[in-house]
């Protein structure tokens, strides 16, 4: 058995050197990855970033996205992100923002529509009766929760569960307490030399 390695475009039986050899899990990861990146862009350009963009807007996935043949791999779209100062960054990083704010309108959106939260069942004796279709009003539930759990995360100062304060307090006062006081003298001094924020 020969060291040559399979190309990935040449099958094993036309591979004359290891007929029979298997193929290692590198060899097969090797073969995936160069098949696959075939003809995928990765050079970064304006029309790429607008296309991936405009179709974040309509709230599909990065992920989905970058399965298009025409469009870069999630990897290229990742490596772009990870450069400080790329252009790609600021506007993947408003395309997230309209995108939060497109959610919170789909939100009203299914919340509003009420089409299918009833059925009719026809009882046994034939009268006609309207009930809740908790599927459908399950449904949802679930498709809410999801756009304000992502609304949530892409613009948390406006969309999240809590709102944060935020203070600073200074306490510049040097308190000198000694191992020879009591615990009610140690007490005494701490309260009149430290500026409470509330008082």
């Amino acid at each position: 058995m020969s060291g040559r390695e399979c190309s990935p475009t040449e099958s094993r039986s036309d591979c004359n050197d290891a007929p029979d050899a298997p193929l290692t899990w590198a060899q097969r990861l090797k073969r995936v990855f160069e098949i696959d990146a075939v003809g995928r862009p990765t050079k970064y350009s304006e029309k790429l970033a607008a296309s991936i963009c405009e179709r974040l807007l309509h709230a599909e996935s990065l992920r989905s996205i970058c399965k298009s043949p025409d469009l870069p791999s999630l990897t290229t779209v990742c490596n772009w992100l990870g450069k400080q100062n790329h252009p790609f960054v600021e506007q993947y990083a408003r395309a997230r923002r309209i995108q939060a704010e497109l959610l919170a309108d789909e939100i009203i959106e299914i919340a509003d529509d009420g089409r299918n939260d009833f059925m009719e069942r026809q009882r046994e004796n034939g009268e006609v009766s309207l009930q809740a279709d908790r599927e459908n009003v399950q449904r949802s539930k679930l498709r809410l929760d999801a756009r304000k759990w992502v609304a949530a995360r892409l613009l948390p100062k406006k969309y999240g569960d809590r709102q944060q304060l935020d203070h600073v307090v200074e306490a510049k006062a040097e308190v000198q307490i000694r191992a020879d006081m009591t615990p009610e003298e140690a007490s005494r001094i701490y309260r009149e030399n430290i500026k409470r924020p509330f008082d």
